[in-house]
């Protein structure tokens, strides 16, 4: 299915940052994140720019800039979530294996036992809660970085 994102630019900094002109706006990107949030993999993306302010400057290459941006800073979050969860399943086995040897301290062998189910339970929770957001978020991204983008001069 063809699905088209259409932008019009009425002045630049429809288009740019207005504290950094090297970046594009922060309210662009929300605006294609919200038009693309119900895109699948099989549709065909066309992200089409209605110049009306004659910018000088390319403006399909930055936004395709700062859509790998987006994607990079999107991967860096994701490794860091995977880096938590790995040290959340260590602390879970580690204190369930503690809890093994602890025969004779109730008190103890309770405590880490709490211990390890909260620490899978952590684990379990940025999979399912934290990084699935940030997983939708890339995929769109990633269709994104392949749709075509056309500037039109208005």
């Amino acid at each position: 299915m063809d699905k088209t994102i259409k932008i019009e630019i009425n002045d630049k900094y429809d288009f740019l940052d207005k504290y950094n002109s090297e970046k594009i706006s922060p309210d662009l990107i929300n605006y294609i994140a919200q038009e693309s949030a119900f895109i699948s993999k099989k549709d065909n993306i066309t992200i089409e720019i209605y110049d009306k302010c004659d910018l000088d400057m390319d403006c399909a290459a930055i936004l395709k800039k700062a859509l790998e941006e987006r994607y990079e800073i999107s991967m860096k979050r994701h490794a860091h979530i995977d880096s938590k969860q790995v040290f959340f399943a260590l602390i879970g086995i580690v204190c369930l294996i503690l809890y093994m040897y602890f025969v004779n301290d109730s008190i103890l062998k309770e405590i880490l036992s709490i211990a390890a189910w909260v620490g899978i339970w952590e684990m379990l929770d940025l999979e399912f809660f934290d990084d699935a957001a940030e997983s939708k978020k890339r995929r769109v991204l990633k269709i994104l970085l392949n749709s075509k983008i056309v500037v039109k001069e208005l």
